[in-house]
């Protein structure tokens, strides 16, 4: 074959920038197309064959799957590549395996039932919530009435305080992570920014979306981890009260400078209780900000919510919390109930000498209790 029969290509020794944009293309549809032809020879994981793709993510992609016995039992199956570009995803898959595998069941959180992995994929089998995300729930109707926000945000403060009281944060709650079953009931997702927290163990890492991470994080300062996750049910508080996110501006400067200053605005028709506790919770000051205890105590979750129209019979959250103090107490309470169990200790003292070595010997173990489970502990063992 002569030089002047062979493709241009072929004898150029330049390609122009349109000849490698359209290469380019080519590449990236073929490549496209291969990695569709390989997801579609996957047609069963675990017990459950894929029917439909209910989401796509930058490192995979979500099916709806159906159990090959019991046809009325569903599943989201997170399929994940393990190609070397994909490794980010990768590593939040098997922390989100990690983390809802110690973290024992709870209503509402997501159930794992299963996890497959070969050489090429990484398959997280999870609970299917037919009611979507809370996203979309609010953004079909724009905003939600206080009775519905009410009975959503006790529940997703159940999820929250029962992550909390076994050891981890998670750092990624938004309504996009945020889902609700077919009675609407929250079932808190998306474990793979989470991780494990400790009051000598604070952190400075940077994860989360911009519009509910809280300013610590925003600005790479050390948390130790329960107030951002609270941090960021404020903002979904005020996002399901409004219809919008509560430091929203025209350029990421301002809304970093929104967020940093904590320059919110609520509609004159909000409840002024409900008004109150999203301050209290949006408040840029960690050691300033809103703990469980005092979130669960607030007037406006202590009062009775009325009935919802789109879920009649949910009014009552299903799981009652347990309480749990955490590194972020308020100081003056913790002064007040260590005053009061001295005096406790000093009052049977006086009434039985015999006790005081024992008295003596009980704070001094307890003396270097930091962790916010063994202050637990210690508050039930005193009462």
């Amino acid at each position: 074959m002569s030089a002047s029969t062979l493709p241009r290509k072929c004898i150029s020794t330049t390609i122009s920038f349109r000849e490698k944009k359209e290469l380019l293309q080519k590449c990236q549809l073929k490549e496209e197309e291969t990695r569709k032809e390989s997801e579609a020879l996957i047609f069963q994981v675990s017990n459950f064959v894929l029917k439909r793709q209910l989401g796509q993510g930058a490192g995979g992609r979500v099916f709806l799957g159906r159990h090959v016995e019991d046809r009325n039992r569903r599943a989201a199956i997170k399929i994940i590549h393990k190609r070397s570009s994909n490794a980010k995803a990768v590593r939040m898959a098997r922390r989100e395996h990690a983390i809802l595998t110690e973290l024992p069941p709870h209503p509402h959180i997501v159930n794992l039932f299963d996890v497959v992995e070969n050489s090429k994929r990484l398959c997280l089998v999870m609970q299917y919530a037919e009611g979507g995300d809370l996203f979309d729930y609010v953004l079909k109707s724009g905003k939600l009435p206080q009775h519905e926000a009410w009975r959503i945000f006790r529940q997703l403060l159940d999820a929250v305080n029962h992550i909390h009281k076994h050891g981890f944060m998670h750092r990624d709650i938004k309504p996009e992570n945020i889902f609700l079953d077919k009675d609407l009931n929250v079932v808190l997702g998306d474990f793979g920014l989470g991780g494990k927290w400790s009051s000598l163990s604070p952190t400075n890492a940077t994860c989360g979306s911009l519009n509910y991470a809280a300013p610590e994080i925003l600005g790479a300062n050390y948390y130790i981890g329960p107030e951002v996750d609270l941090w960021s049910c404020g903002a979904v508080l005020y996002m399901m009260l409004t219809g919008s996110v509560p430091f929203s501006a025209e350029s990421t400067a301002d809304v970093y400078e929104n967020i940093r200053t904590a320059a919110i605005q609520t509609p004159s028709f909000l409840d002024k209780d409900v008004v109150d506790l999203m301050h209290k919770l949006l408040t840029p000051h960690s050691l300033k900000r809103a703990t469980m205890m005092d979130v669960l105590k607030h007037p406006w979750l202590q009062k009775l919510p009325h009935r919802s129209r789109t879920a009649p019979n949910l009014g009552a959250v299903r799981v009652q919390p347990q309480l749990l103090p955490t590194p972020m107490e308020d100081k003056k309470e913790k002064d007040r109930e260590r005053r009061q169990r001295q005096q406790e200790i000093a009052q049977k003292e006086s009434q039985d000498p015999s006790r005081s070595s024992r008295g003596s010997s009980c704070r001094s173990s307890k003396k270097n209790t930091f962790k916010a489970k063994e202050i637990e502990v210690e508050i039930e063992q005193s009462s």
